[in-house]
């Protein structure tokens, strides 16, 4: 069964959360460093018509499918993608990371965060402390901004009600 995406902009919204952790699978061998530095780089240019997220990211494409059902809709959109990523993907990430111990929980949950400074790399307060972030995905951030970061990416932009909820 193919798994479908609701929209062309949902598919890019699951690979701005899905690439970061990437990686992993580069460190698995499941893919090569290069393919994912193209897959980010289309992810960033919004250039995925011929991108197959389920190709790539079978478990987490699975995942957010599961999370559809559970919503019961029938194909992955926006607001299953952020309830797994933002909510459900830390109880896969922590069996994962106890079972397997080839992810860590704290750098593969998503966080939100307030942007503090924008230079080349963007810095966010988090739950985590303050760290720097790559904005490949999100260029136009600005200084208090809020938004959701995932391994060393900005994913999207939040609102201020949803960073406090997350």
């Amino acid at each position: 069964m193919k798994i479908e995406f609701a929209s062309e902009e949902d598919k890019l919204l699951f690979l701005k959360y899905a690439v970061p952790c990437g990686i992993t699978l580069v460190n698995r061998g499941d893919i090569t460093e290069a393919f994912l530095e193209d897959l980010s780089s289309k992810t960033a240019s919004g250039d995925i018509a011929d991108v197959d997220p389920e190709e790539t990211f079978k478990i987490a494409v699975r995942m957010c499918y599961l999370t559809t059902k559970k919503l019961n809709k029938e194909k992955i959109d926006s607001a299953t993608i952020r309830q797994y990523f933002w909510h459900d993907h830390k109880d896969a990430i922590k069996w994962r990371s106890e079972v397997f111990k080839d992810v860590r929980l704290d750098t593969c949950s998503a966080y939100a965060g307030r942007v503090t400074f924008v230079g080349e790399f963007v810095t966010v307060k988090t739950d985590l402390g303050i760290m720097e972030f790559r904005k490949d995905f999100i260029p136009d951030v600005q200084r208090d901004d809020y938004v959701i970061t995932h391994y060393d990416y900005i994913v999207e932009k939040i609102s201020e009600e949803e960073a406090k909820a997350i």
